[in-house]
C-alpha cells in the first residue's frame, strides 16, 4: 500500500515511519500541503495521513481541492488539541477520519486499516481470485489452491495490482508510480526484475499458467484465466488453426512469425525488442546451425514492423561467387539489394565515387539516400553473416565498416534510424582488432537449447498427450535440448509413425528420424581429417581432449560440442552414440 503523509514536522513522520515499516506500505512524505496536493493528484496513493495545519495550504482546503477533483483517495487526518475545532469542517470538506496527536502506532495502523478496507470494499470484493489463486485483501494474504504463498510486500501489492485491474496494461512506469515512492527511484529494470520474481514464485507454487502477459515494448497485464479447469501455458490453437496430421509441415525451415510451434526461450525475445527501439541499436543473434536463429529473426522483423518500422532483410548466402571478389563490387551489391527491398529505385552511381573510395560512398549512398527516403526507423537484418568469412578481405573491411554506423548514431540523426541485426555462428575465426569488430557491442543474443518445460510446451503444441514431464525428460537424455532435433522427433511422434521408445531406440542409427541430418554431419567429418581425428579424441578421452582453437571452432559452428571453461564436449548423447558406432564400422570395414 502507498501511503501519502502530508506534515511539516519531523518527529511525526519519522514515527509514522517507524510504525508502518514492515508492514505493506510505501510511505512518501510532503513536508507541506502545495507540495502534498501536487503528488496527491499527479501521482497514485491509497491512503492519504494529513495535518490540518499548514501556513501555505491547510487542511481543510487541501481536502476540498482534492474531492473537487474527483479525488476519492482515503484522507486521514492528524489532529491536534489546537486544532480540534476545524475537524468538522474538514470532515464536511471530504476527510474520512481522524486521529488525535500525540500517535500512538497501533492505534494509528489500527484505523488505517479500517478506511483501506472500508474503500476496498467500495472497489473490490474482499477475495480477488484468478483460476485457483485466491489474494485475501483484508488477511492481505495469498493462496494457490488453498496453500499460503509467502509474498515480499512489493510482489504482493504488484499482484494485487493486476487483480484490481484484470483488464488494464500497465507501463513499467506506472507500476513504479503504484509501488515506489519517489525518494527510491527505481530503474525500469526493477519492475522486470519484480515480474520475474512474482512469476518464479507462483510457478514454484504448482501454476502451470503465468498469468502475467508481456506484450513487449509496452508493458504488462493479466491474462485471462484458464477456463474448465484446463492446463494453460498451452497455446490454445482455434479450431480452424489446428493441424491434422496430412497438414503437418515438416521441420526443414525456419518458423514464421504467427506458427504455433515458435517457442519463446525468454528473456530473448523480450530483451531483442526492447534493445530494437534504441536509435542506432546492434543486435547480433548467435548460435550453432538449426538452433533456431533465422526463427528468431522472423520474429523480430515481424515485431518491427508492427511498430511501424521498416523492414529489410539481406541474406549473404542468396549472393553470387563473384560478388566477394572486390569490395566495391560487394558493396555495390548490398545497396542494390536494400534498395529494392525497400522498393527504392537503385541510384548507385549518383552516390558512389571512385576518389573516396567504396566505403565512403556506401556510407553515403545511406545517408543521404536510403535514411533519407525513408521516415521510419530501419530494422536491417543480415542472415548468414558467416558466408563472409570465408572471404576475408571482405570480412575485414565490411565487418567495420558496420560498426562506424553503429558510431555514427551517437551524433548522426539518419544513422539513428538504423538497428541492425547479424545473424551468426557462435565464434569467428577471423583476424579483426577489437576496436573494429560489431560483434562487440551491442545486444549479444546467444541462444540457449530448450529446457524440460519448453520441450513439454512443444509437445503440446503437437497435441501429444504427455501428461507429464517423464517422456520429455526421456527425450532430452537423447537430443538434449537442440531445437531442431527436439521438433524433429516430435513431428514425428505426432504423425503416429514412431513410438517413443523406438524412436529412442534407432535415433543414433542410420533409420527413419535423424538419418538424413546425421549422415551429413558423417560426411563433413570425413572431409575433415583433422576435425575427425579431434572428435576421436573426445570420445576416447571425454575429460581430457584438448582441441586447437580452429577445430574448436570448427566443431562449435557446427553444433557438435559446447565449450564450458574452455572444456569442450559433444553436445549430446546423440551424438555420442552415433558417432562410435560410425567409428567402429569404419574400422571394421579395414
Amino acid at each position: 500500500m502507498k501511503v501519502l503523509v502530508v506534515e511539516k514536522n519531523s518527529t511525526t513522520t519519522t514515527t509514522i515511519a517507524k510504525a508502518l515499516s514492515g508492514k505493506d506500505y510505501t510511505v512518501e512524505v510532503a513536508a507541506d500541503g502545495e507540495t502534498g496536493l501536487n503528488l496527491a493528484t499527479s501521482l497514485h496513493y491509497d491512503l492519504i495521513l494529513l495535518d490540518l495545519s499548514d501556513a501555505k495550504l491547510d487542511g481543510i482546503a487541501l481536502c476540498r481541492q482534492l474531492r473537487a477533483q474527483d479525488k476519492q483517495t482515503p484522507i486521514l487526518l492528524l489532529a491536534s488539541l489546537e486544532a480540534k475545532q476545524n475537524l468538522i469542517a474538514a470532515l464536511e470538506a471530504g476527510a474520512d477520519d481522524y486521529i488525535m496527536q500525540p500517535l500512538d502506532p497501533p492505534r494509528l495502523i489500527e484505523r488505517m486499516q479500517v478506511l483501506l478496507g472500508r474503500r476496498k470494499a467500495e472497489i473490490a470484493p474482499s477475495v480477488l481470485t484468478w483460476g485457483d489463486l485466491r489474494l485475501s485483501t483484508t488477511a492481505t494474504q495469498v493462496t494457490y489452491r488453498e496453500r499460503p504463498l509467502s509474498l515480499s510486500p512489493k510482489e504482493y501489492q504488484l499482484l494485487e495490482l493486476f487483480l484490481l485491474h484484470p483488464q488494464k496494461l500497465f507501463r513499467r512506469s506506472t507500476i513504479i508510480e503504484h509501488l515506489w515512492s519517489i525518494g527510491e527511484s527505481p530503474s525500469l529494470a526493477a519492475v522486470t526484475n519484480l515480474i520475474k520474481d512474482l512469476r518464479q514464485k507462483l510457478k514454484l507454487a504448482g501454476m502451470e499458467f503465468d498469468p502475467i502477459e508481456t506484450i513487449y515494448g509496452t508493458g504488462y497485464r493479466l491474462k485471462t484465466p484458464p477456463q474448465n479447469g484446463s492446463i494453460a501455458g498451452k497455446r490454445e490453437i482455434p479450431d480452424k488453426e489446428r493441424l491434422s496430421i496430412k497438414s503437418l509441415e515438416f521441420p526443414h525451415r525456419p518458423e514464421a512469425p504467427n506458427s504455433p510451434f515458435y517457442i519463446e526461450r525468454p528473456p530473448i525475445e523480450e530483451l531483442a525488442y526492447s534493445e530494437i527501439s534504441f536509435p542506432g541499436s546492434v543486435i547480433c543473434i548467435k548460435s550453432p546451425p538449426k538452433m533456431g536463429k533465422s526463427s528468431l529473426l522472423n520474429q523480430l522483423l515481424s515485431y518491427g514492423k508492427a511498430q511501424g518500422y521498416t523492414t529489410a532483410r539481406i541474406d549473404f548466402m542468396q549472393a553470387d561467387e563473384s560478388i566477394f571478389e572486390r569490395i566495391d563490387k560487394f558493396l555495390r551489391w548490398f545497396c542494390a539489394n536494400v534498395s529494392l527491398q525497400l522498393k527504392l529505385p537503385a541510384r548507385l552511381d549518383d552516390y558512389w565515387d571512385v576518389e573516396i573510395g567504396s566505403k565512403v560512398s556506401c556510407t553515403m549512398y545511406f545517408e543521404a539516400y536510403i535514411l533519407e527516403e525513408i521516415s521510419t526507423p530501419l530494422v536491417l537484418a543480415l542472415n548468414e553473416l558467416d558466408r563472409l568469412f570465408d572471404y576475408a578481405k571482405i570480412a575485414q573491411e565490411f565487418l567495420p565498416l558496420l560498426r562506424s554506423w553503429h558510431e555514427h548514431a551517437q551524433t548522426n540523426e539518419a544513422f539513428e534510424k538504423l538497428r541492425i541485426v547479424m545473424v551468426k555462428y557462435p565464434e569467428i575465426y577471423l583476424d579483426l582488432p577489437r576496436n573494429q569488430s560489431p560483434f562487440n557491442i551491442g545486444l549479444v543474443l546467444e541462444l540457449p537449447e530448450f529446457n524440460l518445460e519448453q520441450i513439454q510446451t512443444l509437445a503440446d503444441r503437437y497435441e501429444l498427450n504427455w501428461q507429464s514431464n517423464q517422456n520429455a525428460e526421456k527425450l532430452m537424455a537423447m537430443v538434449g535440448g537442440h531445437p531442431y532435433l527436439v521438433r524433429l522427433a516430435l513431428y514425428y511422434l505426432s504423425r503416429g509413425e514412431i513410438t517413443l521408445n523406438q524412436l529412442l531406440q534407432s535415433a543414433p542409427t542410420q533409420m527413419q528420424v535423424y538419418r538424413e541430418y546425421l549422415r551429413n554431419i558423417w560426411m563433413i567429418l570425413h572431409r575433415t581429417p583433422l576435425v575427425m581425428g579431434a572428435i576421436k579424441r573426445l570420445l576416447n578421452e571425454p575429460e581430457d581432449a584438448k582441441l586447437d582453437s580452429a577445430i574448436s571452432y570448427k566443431l562449435e559452428s557446427l553444433g557438435l560440442i559446447k565449450v564450458e571453461n574452455n572444456q569442450a564436449k559433444l553436445r549430446c548423447e546423440l551424438y555420442r552414440i552415433y558417432l562410435e558406432e560410425q567409428l567402429l564400422i569404419t574400422a571394421k570395414s579395414f
